[in-house]
């Protein structure tokens, strides 16, 4: 959604996802990209929102942020899942002032459609297996509970039921779903509760148009710009385009040292995928080292058949893990490539971590004595830091182990692909 929007308006400005452990871990690596803004997913919306400077009155009140913008030296966190499930309804000509509405799960998404179930009027009742969790947050928020058994028999007088449940988890039998329901699930991949009550014949609303209306008011956060309804459409027509499909090579991209030969094939024997580094092949093709390259024939030449071994590779092989040299991501025809051929990772150290690593022999670029040697590589790591985030789908920390890094790679992938 962002990234068609940005190409559409023709902003110097790239959306991707950074994967981290802990809210901590996302922070410190959003902060040392000097990244504009990044939205927050479950489990860390919570944590998160005790790491800013600033809260908008919605997330103090629901407890946790999903959109964080720099703003000078504050970070400052807002709330944009409540307007995920209000815009929906809105969009959807839905009316629930004063309807009994009922909300599954009491988590992040929970306690926002909570939050904006109640500011549009509704008569809200919350539905947790841990009861106590489910009175806490109706305490909190200031409307009713009751206990998870008692869910069949609630149903039979509820309008709307918002499901915020984990994937995969839906105790809703069909038997309990009547054709006047209204059911609204926050999964936007699959979700059985959908299907059922489609086959009941119930009014539906996807977890994609949630995603959608949340996404709206967080662009304008991050740019400071209003959208329109021609900048919705493109972001809307986009997540309806998009396909979930595993691009069968993933290309390791960062900056020397970073751990892309050690990571990659760690990843390929997990993955049962193969591994190659595109200075091995430039070498094969040349006949040459690269240092040999650099000094006989220049770093155009060099860049020149570094592009074509890319194309090359990526366009006639499949099941491959790349690690690229650090600075294949200068071309803008290489990036384009890296993405559309592959999923693009990259691996993220700093650079005092980076010099530590790189052996000097092999980095042409980095000749000189220790000090030019310094100087050299930071000029470099600077320079590239925008191309590297402009080619990637993934970030990744690389500071860790190499089998901490690629376990991370290799849970991302298993993940968002159900590879």
């Amino acid at each position: 959604m962002f990234n068609a929007l940005f190409k559409e308006l023709g902003l110097n400005a790239h959306y991707s996802r950074l994967a981290a452990e802990t809210a901590k871990e996302a922070l410190d690596l959003f902060l040392k990209l000097n990244v504009q803004g990044m939205n927050v997913t479950a489990p860390f919306k919570q944590d998160m929102a005790l790491l800013m400077d600033e809260l908008d009155e919605p997330s103090q009140k629901i407890g946790g942020v999903n959109t964080v913008v720099r703003k000078g030296k504050k970070l400052v966190g807002y709330n944009t899942d409540y307007l995920g499930v209000s815009g929906a309804l809105i969009s959807g000509g839905i009316d629930i002032k004063n309807k009994h509405c009922v909300v599954l799960g009491c988590g992040g998404a929970g306690r926002a459609a909570v939050y904006a179930l109640i500011k549009q009027g509704a008569i809200v009742t919350v539905v947790n297996r841990t009861f106590s969790k489910g009175k806490e947050l109706a305490s909190q928020m200031g409307c009713q509970t009751v206990q998870f058994d008692d869910l069949e028999k609630i149903l039979g007088k509820t309008e709307l039921l918002i499901s915020t449940l984990s994937n995969g988890i839906d105790p809703v039998k069909e038997e309990w779903i009547h054709p006047w329901l209204i059911v609204f699930d926050a999964n936007y991949k699959h979700s059985p509760l959908v299907e059922k009550a489609l086959k009941k014949g119930c009014s539906v609303i996807t977890g994609e148009e949630w995603l959608l209306q949340q996404a709206y008011p967080a662009y304008e956060y991050f740019t400071g710009e209003i959208l329109h309804e021609k900048e919705k459409k493109i972001m809307k027509d986009a997540l309806h385009s998009a396909q979930w499909i595993y691009p069968g090579n993933v290309s390791l991209i960062g900056f020397m040292g970073s751990g892309k030969t050690t990571v990659g094939k760690i990843i390929g024997e997990k993955l049962g995928m193969g591994f190659i580094d595109t200075d091995d092949l430039i070498e094969k093709k040349e006949i040459k080292t690269i240092r040999d390259i650099f000094e006989k024939m220049g770093e155009d030449y060099f860049r020149e058949v570094e592009s074509a071994v890319l194309k090359d590779e990526l366009s006639n092989n499949k099941n491959i893990i790349y690690g690229c040299g650090g600075g294949i991501v200068i071309k803008e025809k290489n990036r384009l490539l890296l993405q559309s051929k592959s999923l693009p990772v990259w691996l993220y150290a700093s650079l005092e971590t980076s010099l530590t690593r790189a052996e000097p022999a092999t980095r042409p670029l980095l000749d000189g004595n220790s000090q030019e040697r310094i100087s050299k590589a930071g000029k470099l790591f600077n320079e590239r830091l925008d191309y590297y985030w402009n080619a990637s789908e993934l970030i990744i920390s690389s500071e860790s182990e190499a089998e901490v890094t690629a376990e991370k790679i290799n849970a991302e992938i298993r993940r968002a692909f159900n590879y």
